[in-house]
């Protein structure tokens, strides 16, 4: 097993005996990342080439060695911990991906609105309502919680954990909207069978001046053969 280098500007994360199972790899994590650095030894400056091969391990599944790759940079820079928790939450890893985002904040890292998008995902995969909402709340704190991204995230998150009325609630404060933001609203109110709720969005959102798009048909129309109203009067 490689050695990973100390580094004191950094509090521990756990340790590799307290990784998952699921998280260990057979390869040698030490001359995957030797052979990345390789490859990319060439670009004048090592360290941008740390983003493109944490993105790589990730992306194929190599979660132990992105993570002997992380713990080996003496930076505290919020994008390698935003590709890390976006990386877990890709790999299905949900938990360790909410444990990073504390880690990060232990670290004297701030999240951004990069990082809460993939934390209220895997809050929303773990149906963790109570996670989420305590996301929710620093959110409102920093005052990120309007951002487009972060909302769109929200809405998602609330309706996942069928929290319906606060799903509408982060809509109905929202200052601006794009089609996804219509989109969650419209799946949310689908996938927790409220029907007619979900036909009224659809008409809302196309007098906003909002085409439906294919993933708002893919919504709408199991949604109309759902018959279930909570009498919501528009979105």
């Amino acid at each position: 097993m490689a050695i990973i280098p100390h580094n004191p500007f950094m509090k521990p994360i756990p340790p590799q005996d307290s990784i998952p199972r699921k998280h260990r790899q057979r390869s040698n994590s030490s001359t995957a990342i030797q052979a990345m650095a390789t490859k990319n030894s060439r670009k004048p400056c090592n360290y941008f080439s740390v983003p493109d091969s944490l993105h790589a391990f990730l992306n194929s599944g190599q979660t132990e060695t992105a993570l002997h790759l992380f713990h080996s940079m003496k930076t505290l820079d919020p994008l390698l911990w935003n590709i890390m928790i976006k990386g877990y939450v890709q790999n299905g890893f949900f938990h360790e991906a909410i444990e990073f985002y504390y880690q990060m904040q232990s670290n004297g890292v701030i999240p951004d609105h990069f990082t809460y998008p993939f934390v209220l995902k895997a809050c929303a995969r773990l149906s963790n309502i109570a996670e989420g909402k305590k996301v929710h709340c620093k959110l409102v704190k920093t005052g990120l919680d309007t951002a487009l991204f972060v909302a769109n995230s929200l809405i998602t998150m609330y309706c996942k954990c069928k929290e319906m009325h606060a799903g509408e609630l982060v809509f109905d404060e929202m200052p601006e909207r794009d089609i996804v933001s219509w989109n969650s609203l419209i799946a949310g109110y689908a996938s927790n069978a409220y029907g007619h709720e979900a036909l009224l969005c659809l008409g809302e959102m196309q007098l906003f001046g909002f085409e439906p798009d294919r993933f708002t048909l893919l919504c709408a129309l199991p949604a109309s053969t759902l018959d279930k109203s909570r009498g919501r009067k528009g979105c």
